[in-house]
């Protein structure tokens, strides 16, 4: 009971706080700096940047080729290896060396903000994701009537200005009792925060199954919930 009670008086003091500075802050920096991507400049830099743990196999195999394979070139690569304990960086440090369609639709219509659609694969089909409404899926309350509020995509998709990342992922959204995944809790103080949000309605990314699994997202999780739980158990 008092777990409870302290997840419901930090989940909620952390929302309260979220919905009363991001707005502010957005506010701010597009004050500091919007003028800068109104300047007509076509190839701006972007940083894509990819958190892992212990895939170098799968790093290598996958990741890195659909990054460096885009037709876009002004951009960096940042690996994340989150105390590997595998030979990713040697695999990394050994690695010789369509991301242009989400800037394009970001640069012509002023969005902050741009996501699209992503293939996965789960027990062997195919699946299309294409983009839940921000104000439905990402709200602990649905929509009633038509739900008009921007689509957003999976974060395999996400594209989003500099500026943007005076938001941080929230460390605590797992006390909350709804949207308790960090990207879910993201999508939603974008959208409270009032980012210009725009979705392109094609295929952008493919997400496949790790090794040895036959789902993606949460469903790999729930289909293996104990041996997830036994895995990254810690000592409190």
């Amino acid at each position: 009971m008092k777990s409870k009670l302290e997840n419901y008086i930090i989940s909620n003091l952390n929302s309260l706080r979220y919905d009363l500075t991001e707005p502010l802050m957005l506010w701010l920096a597009r004050s500091k700096y919007e003028k800068d991507y109104s300047s007509g400049k076509n190839e701006p830099f972007i940083t894509v940047y990819v958190p892992t743990y212990n895939r170098g196999k799968i790093l290598i195999e996958r990741a890195m080729p659909s990054v460096l394979a885009q037709t876009y070139k002004n951009f960096e690569l940042i690996i994340i290896g989150d105390h590997c304990t595998d030979d990713t960086k040697e695999l990394v440090s050994k690695f010789d060396d369509p991301l242009e369609k989400l800037l394009r639709l970001a640069q012509e219509n002023n969005f902050e903000f741009v996501s699209g659609q992503y293939m996965g694969l789960r027990d062997g089909k195919k699946t299309v994701c294409r983009g839940v409404r921000a104000a439905s899926y990402y709200s602990r309350k649905k929509m009633q009537g038509n739900d008009t509020s921007p689509l957003m995509g999976g974060t395999s998709t996400w594209l989003y200005r500099s500026y943007l990342t005076f938001m941080k992922y929230n460390i605590n959204c797992w006390r909350k009792s709804w949207n308790r995944v960090n990207d879910a809790d993201f999508g939603n103080r974008v959208y409270r925060a009032g980012v210009r949000m725009g979705f392109l309605p094609e295929v952008l990314s493919y997400v496949l199954p790790r090794p040895g699994e036959n789902q993606v997202g949460l469903g790999a999780y729930l289909s293996k919930a104990k041996e997830k739980k036994e895995h990254y158990k810690f000592d409190a």
